[in-house]
């Protein structure tokens, strides 16, 4: 009996077949275009999307699909796989052409459908999706025209794919999930992003709040103050700045906000002595005004 990989021959690629394969790296392009849009959009944290300039062209872009985030998926899922399965499509006729594998049924399955799924995950999904999340937003602005493009390209099988999601919506009942605050308190603490830390601090304040008495935050009628609708800002509050610490590279602020008399919030702000955009050493640049200072804080 004949080795089945005797059986296995091998053609010179025609005109097609090199046609296929020169369209088929394109369109593995296009696949990481559209993979990497995917996860560059809808992981924008806060400071990206507060980085974005309305005055922009390519920034008021990016709001406008953010805002239409659900037609915005179904566009970059319906050009993904539009581009998935058209590569594999032309894949399949290329190695049709330059292979006859006989009767190694394995290696055909092996070549045209392990490897090349392989292929197209690894250079079409992951990579793609790696580089896009270092810097989400440049990626966006690479790529939001393209997004466009497609976004009415596939405009009416986007508008079907929505359609048929709001009527699945109304047939099947979701699952609801009921969270407790224990729960959300042990998310909070295993999140450490730096960019959501006022986000973290409002749900732990939620937290904290659920476990006051009333009678903790009640304020009794005595100490209600009144005052008139049409008062201004600064007819009604108080505000006395004071200096803390001065040293030569910074300069630290306290802030007392009264009203009525009464001492209401306080504050703090910490400054760095600049020129010329960067820091200096007020004591090394000038000498005079950082000794007077410091003379005044002797003195106080």
């Amino acid at each position: 009996m004949d080795d089945p990989l005797s059986q296995i021959q091998f053609y010179a690629p025609g005109i097609s077949a090199i046609i296929c394969l020169v369209a088929s790296l394109f369109l593995l392009l296009m696949s990481a275009f559209a993979s990497g849009s995917e996860i560059a959009f809808f992981s924008l944290t806060p400071k990206d999307l507060s980085e974005l300039d309305s005055d922009n062209v390519k920034d008021k872009k990016i709001l406008m699909l953010r805002e239409d985030s659900e037609r915005t998926l179904a566009t970059i899922l319906i050009t993904n796989n539009f581009i998935n399965v058209t590569i594999i499509m032309l894949l399949n006729y290329f190695f049709s052409q330059i292979v006859d594998f006989g009767a190694a049924y394995w290696l055909h399955f092996l070549v045209v459908t392990v490897l090349l799924t392989f292929l197209l995950l690894l250079f079409g999904e992951i990579i793609p999706k790696v580089y896009s999340r270092v810097s989400p937003l440049a990626f966006c602005r690479r790529v939001v025209n393209g997004i466009l493009f497609f976004r009415q390209l596939f405009w009416p099988i986007g508008t079907l794919l929505l359609g048929s999601g709001i009527i699945a919506e109304r047939f099947v009942q979701r699952r609801e999930y009921d969270i407790s605050a224990d729960e959300l308190e042990q998310a909070l603490d295993m999140t450490d992003k730096e960019e959501i830390r006022d986000e973290k601090e409002m749900l732990e304040g939620i937290i904290r709040f659920s476990d006051e008495m009333v009678k903790e935050i009640m304020t009794s009628r005595q100490d209600i103050v009144d005052i008139d609708i049409k008062s201004s800002f600064k007819d009604v509050i108080d505000i006395v700045p004071s200096v803390a610490e001065t040293t030569a590279l910074k300069l630290v602020i306290n802030y007392v906000m009264t009203c009525g008399g009464r001492t209401v919030c306080t504050g703090t702000s910490t400054h760095c002595f600049m020129e010329n955009g960067r820091p200096v050493s007020l004591e090394q640049r000038f000498p005079e005004l950082y000794a007077k200072m410091m003379e005044c804080m002797n003195n106080k």
